[in-house]
């Protein structure tokens, strides 16, 4: 099991980043590695606002949209279950980083 006690940098990739090459092993091997596991529907209301910057998604309506996204998390389920640890975001979270905390409390990551 991993312990971590001095954690001087914490990298925030994209969600295309752990299924390329052997991103998610080397990740795993330097560091602790933590899946923001969102609702698809979380997901949709932050990436509607956001179209016109992101080309794969421009020409997409919320539907569309959200069926793109359950899409492509199914596809990336086998490289993100690999995390250490999985946290849960729905919309009812109001303070998320403290989520974040306590479920690395209970795991005994912290």
């Amino acid at each position: 099991r991993k312990t971590f006690f001095n954690v001087k940098t914490v990298i925030s990739t994209g969600g295309g980043a752990a299924c390329q090459f052997e991103n998610m092993a080397e990740m795993g091997q330097n560091g602790l590695v933590i899946y923001l596991k969102t609702d698809p529907e979380l997901l949709v209301e932050r990436l509607l606002g956001e179209k016109n910057k992101r080309p794969l998604i421009a020409a997409l309506n919320g539907e569309e949209l959200h069926g793109f996204i359950e899409n492509l998390l199914s596809e990336r389920r086998l490289y993100y279950d690999r995390a250490d640890l999985v946290v849960e975001q729905t919309q009812e979270d109001t303070d998320f980083l403290e989520k974040i905390i306590e479920k690395l409390r209970q795991s005994g990551f912290w």
